[in-house]
């Protein structure tokens, strides 16, 4: 079957090919079904961008137009990263194998070309949930699935609203008018568990967590969510972050087509007790924001292979001198990093570190080194916390020997992990090309040397931070 696909993909490719002017080149080592995604790959990007072949065709040089598709998998989703003449583009999956590489791939195509939603979303809606969903706002959503369970005496809503956080999602329920009826709330955990008994009648689910309105016991920044992917509820949901809505009302419940505005209709809140669930009412405000994530504050232990260099040479500077005899320094060092986590995936931040002194006792004298880079950056953050980011970076330094410092370019990829709580962990690796100029001294042609004065200088361009590594802590 697999090969009978393969011929038959590029059975409908040679028309393509043919006039091609541009060729795809494909980076995914060890990826299942390879052949079959790469026809997949040439026949959509030929049909979205413009004509590419498998191969350079006659004459063509390789910088002339070639397409680039990197993939990369990651547990059990995908990272597309797909340049071209004038594009440079990425998307991710939460799917595998060829489903996943065609998600990502229309997610892709949608960022560059919008204008193509009506016509992807009618033929490939199904891998497409979130791309292909009505606005959140709209008051004409298909008519709601009514619930199988008898006891519950519920009706869901059907279309899917997108994700957001916890206090949009009790705001949009409450102010929800669908089919005539006002009556729609975010269910209670025990509602929203019944998912688990109805979800075949929900062929667009979101598979992700969907909120519930019953916050955790004693802490009122945790709410009870629902894991679409392993059929279970979780208690431990920060109520910043984004996951997907299903709205429900009582079956017997009043029909009307007036919305209530918040100040008359207070928000229902659903409060864990030991004994039993016991309901009351609250008033939320607007959140001040899109962004659910904000301001996020990150302490980074930090591991820089390059203050090695920083070390040979107030070594060898002292040593002209006379022996030393400690020789052993740890290279780690502080980072603190902030950023704002925009609602987009786009993050924005600075950073102060990683900082580190180095002291060098000889003969009663000491002499040292200090420094404190400072950065500005940007990046993107995946729904799998996933992470990229790069800009600037001046290394501040001080102390003997420094002659001056230059700025420099700072990349990393990085993965953050718990992100439903609010102190997550992550993990970062990444280059700092910010450098200082070191004076280093020879003094092989002074017979008594008495001060470095005597001997004849020269100056070494070092990069103190170079590849670093990161565990960091993320409030």
């Amino acid at each position: 079957m697999k090969k009978l696909l393969l011929l038959s993909l590029s059975f409908l490719f040679v028309t393509c090919s043919v006039l091609a002017d541009c060729y795809l080149t494909m980076d995914a080592p060890n990826l299942a079904h390879k052949e079959i995604i790469k026809q997949v790959a040439l026949i959509e990007i030929s049909n979205y961008f413009e004509p590419v072949a498998d191969t350079p065709p006659t004459g063509l040089k390789v910088e002339d137009c070639e397409y680039k598709l990197t993939i990369t998998e990651i547990s059990d989703q995908m990272l597309l990263i797909l340049k071209g003449p004038k594009i440079s583009l990425y998307a991710d999956s939460k799917l595998k194998d060829l489903d996943g590489f065609k998600q990502a791939l229309f997610r892709i195509i949608l960022k560059e070309k919008p204008e193509e939603k009506e016509k992807i979303c009618r033929t490939h809606g199904a891998l497409l949930p979130d791309n292909c969903t009505k606005s959140i706002t709209s008051a004409s959503e298909t008519a709601p699935i009514k619930s199988t369970n008898e006891v519950s005496e519920l009706v869901w809503q059907k279309e899917e609203t997108g994700r957001m956080s916890w206090k949009k999602a009790v705001d949009y329920c409450s102010k929800l008018s669908l089919d005539n009826y006002s009556n729609w709330r975010l269910p209670n955990k025990d509602e929203l568990e019944k998912l688990t008994g109805i979800q075949n009648q929900f062929p667009e689910l979101d598979k992700y967590y969907y909120w519930s309105s019953t916050l955790a016991k004693d802490n009122r920044d945790y709410a009870w969510g629902y894991n679409v992917n392993t059929s279970s509820l979780f208690n431990d949901g920060w109520i910043k972050n984004r996951y997907s809505v299903k709205c429900v009302r009582d079956k017997n419940g009043s029909q009307s087509t007036d919305i209530l505005s918040k100040e008359s209709k207070p928000l229902p809140v659903v409060e864990e007790s030991r004994e039993e669930t016991t309901f009351a009412t609250e008033t939320i405000g607007e959140e001040t924001t899109d962004n659910s994530l904000g301001w996020r504050f990150v302490v980074a232990p930090t591991y820089m292979a390059g203050f090695y260099d920083v070390i040979d040479i107030y070594i060898a500077n002292v040593e002209e001198k006379g022996e030393i005899e400690d020789r052993s320094y740890i290279t780690v060092a502080i980072a603190f990093i902030p950023y704002y986590q925009l609602d987009t995936g786009l993050r924005l931040g600075a950073g102060i570190g990683p900082s580190a002194i180095l002291e060098i006792d000889e003969n009663n004298e000491t002499v040292d080194f200090m420094m404190t880079p400072i950065n500005i950056n940007a990046g993107y953050t995946f729904d799998s916390g996933l992470y990229l980011r790069g800009g600037l970076s001046l290394l501040n330094a001080s102390g003997d020997f420094v002659a001056s410092e230059s700025l420099g370019l700072l990349g990393a990829i990085g993965l953050e992990i718990r992100r439903k709580k609010m102190i997550s962990f992550g993990f970062e690796a990444g280059f700092d090309s910010a450098s200082v100029e070191l004076e280093k001294y020879d003094c092989s042609s002074t017979t008594n040397v008495t001060s470095l004065s005597n001997c004849d200088k020269s100056k070494e361009t070092v990069y103190p931070i170079g590849l670093m590594a990161s565990f960091h802590v993320i409030f």
